[in-house]
């Protein structure tokens, strides 16, 4: 091999190693993107940061409903993804943890056995709005048809959504 061809590749090596480093980088650094996190006012993020100081955040937008403003934050602690929704006012409006399938409680794992033994479950998310918990769990049957359905801590169903 020449030393022009052996240059060329020790660059090119050079390269490869610094972008996966900084890549890297970035993806372990505590500080949100200021491209990923839009209208958020930096309350908010310390709110999430102090909750949740493990956590690296991902997203964070400013949404509407009305005449109401929410901030919601999306961020990552290993590998829980969270989404807190706060009010205008910095309280926690919701929210949303996805968890393992074997945390859900009994009483949910029951209806699953029972209603829904022919679809896997593919990821279960726990929701904290106003002192009461709800579980939303994906599933996935036969021929790629999925469900999403909410159901409280005892097992009552909330919300399902139609086969997909």
């Amino acid at each position: 091999m020449s030393m022009k061809k052996f240059g060329v590749l020790f660059l090119c090596f050079v390269g490869i190693v610094l972008f996966v480093f900084s890549a890297n980088a970035e993806e372990t650094g505590k500080q949100p993107k200021k491209s990923c996190v839009k209208n958020v006012p930096d309350s908010i993020i310390k709110s999430f940061e102090t909750a949740y100081p493990n956590a690296v955040i991902k997203e964070g937008e400013m949404r509407t409903k009305g005449t109401t403003t929410y901030y919601e934050i999306e961020g990552k602690e290993g590998s829980q993804k969270k989404e807190v929704t706060y009010n205008s006012d910095g309280t926690v409006f919701k929210i949303m943890e996805s968890i393992d399938v074997n945390s859900l409680p009994v009483p949910v794992k029951a209806v699953l056995a029972k209603n829904y033994s022919k679809y896997k479950i593919k990821r279960a998310e726990k929701i904290t709005r106003d002192n009461t918990t709800n579980y939303k769990v994906c599933l996935r049957g036969c021929f790629f048809i999925s469900k999403k359905i909410i159901m409280d801590e005892s097992g009552n169903i909330i919300k399902k959504d139609k086969e997909k």
